[in-house]
């Protein structure tokens, strides 16, 4: 799902971070070398701005230098999150389950 998203500059390698006080669920590099970091958040409520906040503090933390951030949401994105959308902030929606799974077999 996440390569789809970037299919004018592929994702070469892809995986995550964690220690003792940070965890960042996507950190992934592009075919030109764009550093790409973000979470998936599987809650019930719109995903908020703080979410962003969170995992640039902690791409800071540790040194990473991101070129693009993305969120992952089920429930969507809150108007203030929405509006700072761009070429450097990727905002993509979780598929259900059933979904995720028809779509990983179909493709």
């Amino acid at each position: 799902y996440i390569r789809d998203a970037f299919v004018e500059d592929p994702i070469k390698q892809f995986g995550r971070y964690w220690d003792k006080k940070i965890e960042i669920d996507l950190v992934a590099k592009t075919t030109s070398g764009k550093i790409i970091a973000g979470n998936c958040k599987y809650i019930t409520s719109k995903l908020k701005k703080n979410e962003l906040n969170k995992v640039k503090e902690d791409s800071n933390t540790i040194d990473l230098k991101v070129d693009i951030y993305v969120l992952f949401s089920k429930n969507g994105f809150s108007n203030e999150l929405k509006s700072q959308k761009s070429d450097t902030l990727k905002l993509l929606r979780t598929l259900p389950k059933n979904k995720f799974f028809n779509y990983m077999m179909n493709r």
